[in-house]
């Protein structure tokens, strides 16, 4: 949130606070979902870069990659 922003809402009455004061989260759970967004976004990346070289193949049809040349793919 931009300064500007934040001063106006201050200025308004709003408390501004992130989610662990918010959500009254201790030191061990904050960690854990910060964990968690962390690999959903390796997931996420990891989805996609597979998905791109899938795409690639030009001579390929999801329904026909054999799982085994998919594993090979995401080695690579």
């Amino acid at each position: 949130m931009d300064e500007a922003k934040r001063q106006r809402l201050e200025a308004a009455g709003w408390k501004v606070s992130n989610t662990t004061e918010f959500l009254q989260l201790s030191p061990e759970e904050n960690t854990f979902i910060e964990l968690k967004l962390a690999l959903t976004q390796r997931l996420k990346e990891s989805r996609a870069r597979v998905l791109s070289k899938i795409m690639r193949c030009s001579n390929c049809s999801l329904r026909e990659l054999p799982m085994l040349n998919l594993l090979k793919l995401l080695k690579e």
